[in-house]
């Protein structure tokens, strides 16, 4: 197979949710990370029903220990993409992680509607070590 070049590649990367920015991003399957390190936070989201006009949705990231907030980022205001027909919302947040203790947490992405009054949620658990 002869590697792809130029327009094709692009083309391929562009429908490749794993390549933002022309970087490949290559996901965690253990979900155990560095404290050393920032703790990279990457998720798309779809708007269900694309509106006429734009309106933001905010996300934010939190991390659980023991059912207890210890870390929050900052919400983010993100818009749908009117180009794309699913309204795609490429989301990223760079978590400083070094304060933290060592251990188990739940690390949740919470996005919010405040338009349409509605809320959804991803949850994971993930551990950081030395």
């Amino acid at each position: 197979m002869t590697p792809k070049k130029g327009k094709e590649r692009r083309k391929d990367e562009a429908a490749n949710s794993l390549v933002e920015d022309g970087a490949r991003l290559i996901p965690s399957v253990t979900r155990v990370f560095n404290r050393g390190r920032a703790l990279y936070v990457y998720f798309q989201a779809y708007k269900q029903t694309p509106a006429p006009e734009t309106q933001p949705l905010f996300a934010f990231v939190t991390l659980y220990r023991n059912g207890e907030a210890v870390y929050e980022t900052q919400p983010a205001s993100i818009i749908p993409n009117a180009q794309s027909r699913l309204g795609v919302m490429p989301l990223n947040f760079d978590l400083g992680v070094s304060a933290l203790s060592p251990g188990k947490y739940d690390c949740q992405v919470t996005i919010l509607d405040p338009t349409a009054h509605k809320a959804n949620f991803w949850r994971a658990p993930i551990e950081l070590v030395q």
